[in-house]
């Protein structure tokens, strides 16, 4: 890389510097900053040429799609790249470990988008995969984190369930600073950035405010967690995707909720189960001015939001356990949604 980062000479001072503390003649705090210092230059370096690194490791494992016999175009021009330029889709020609639909044990093509200007690949999930647009009109949904524009994944090539939306840059990179955990398989329904329409994750997202009691009926583990749907507010069972064994327990929270978040973690000392407490900032003008701008309470016990705002906890007869084979349904609204 033009630099030499295995510094051997360094390590053996290091040695030197720790054995000298060790042996009385140094303290800590005089050889600590001067190492740090040497291994920040180091990194810095690095970080540098880090482009370097990348053209070694091309030479032996090239970009996805950079390979023209191993992937073949399906449609050119599907949907714009983070360059402004346009990235075509593409099917991998050799099979992988998960080319496999684990149900009909059918071979499922792995799909990605490239762009040639980038010389950039960007794996797909199973599913149908179209360019998202603005509802009634051809302007591009683009990603508010990345510019790359956002892919619609419906039904098809393995995939059965009722369609989500990705940025193809986040999905692969799952931007941390906005609910992702860097595993990627990031989704739009996951993302809490605030300035873009499909975002449906919201901060705390990912803390149990609950455990589902109803999935615990059938032997299941699962979380109930707070989200965010068309703007609005809802905490929902983890386990709740129609048609893969998931439960429809939703508990609808007031429309008047302009931003819910997880407070602090603390948790409901008077139920039994202990939920964590949320709050609650109102919109402007959608109470009295007597009942306050913030609200913090546990939502299975607060007299206000059920008399008040009406929040509906649901029953088990209210809720729908769905089966692979089956489904279940009581008498009663499913989810307790106000209409």
């Amino acid at each position: 890389m033009g630099y030499q980062l295995n510094r051997p000479d360094l390590r053996r001072e290091v040695e030197q510097e720790c054995n000298l503390v060790a042996s009385g003649q140094k303290r800590k705090e005089e050889i600590l900053g001067p190492i740090l210092e040497k291994m920040k230059e180091i990194f810095d370096r690095a970080n540098s040429e880090a482009d370097k690194l990348d053209a070694a490791v091309a030479r032996y494992f090239p970009r996805l799609g950079t390979n023209l016999e191993n992937s073949t175009v399906i449609r050119n021009n599907v949907s714009q790249c983070g360059c402004g330029q346009l990235m075509s889709l593409k099917v991998s020609n050799s099979s992988s470990q998960n080319g496999h639909n684990r149900r009909s044990n059918t071979q499922v093509q792995e799909k990605f988008l490239y762009c040639s200007s980038c010389s950039l690949g960007l794996r797909l999930p199973r599913g149908s995969p179209d360019a998202a647009f603005h509802e009634g009109s051809r302007s591009k949904i683009l990603c508010k984190i990345c510019n790359f524009q956002a892919i619609r994944i419906s039904r098809g090539n393995g995939y059965d369930g009722n369609g989500y939306s990705i940025c193809p840059k986040c999905f692969t990179d799952a931007p941390i600073e906005h609910g992702g955990n860097g595993s990627g398989d990031f989704r739009c329904f996951s993302c809490t950035n605030t300035d873009c329409s499909l975002a449906g994750g919201t901060k705390g997202g990912d803390v149990e405010i609950l455990p589902c009691p109803f999935c615990a009926s059938q032997n299941k583990a699962a979380r109930v967690v707070l989200k965010k749907v068309a703007r609005r507010y809802l905490l929902s069972c983890e386990n709740n995707s129609v048609g893969t064994g998931g439960c429809s327990y939703t508990i609808w929270l007031p429309r008047e909720s302009s931003d819910v978040e997880v407070s602090n973690g603390s948790s409901c000392s008077s139920c039994p189960i202990g939920p964590k407490l949320l709050k609650f900032s109102w919109k402007s003008g959608s109470l009295p001015p007597h009942y306050g701008r913030f609200h913090t309470c546990c939502i299975l016990c607060d007299d206000f939001l059920k008399h008040e705002l009406n929040v509906r906890i649901p029953i088990h007869n209210q809720v729908r356990i769905y089966n692979n084979r089956s489904t279940t349904r009581g008498r009663g609204r499913t989810s307790g949604q106000r209409r």
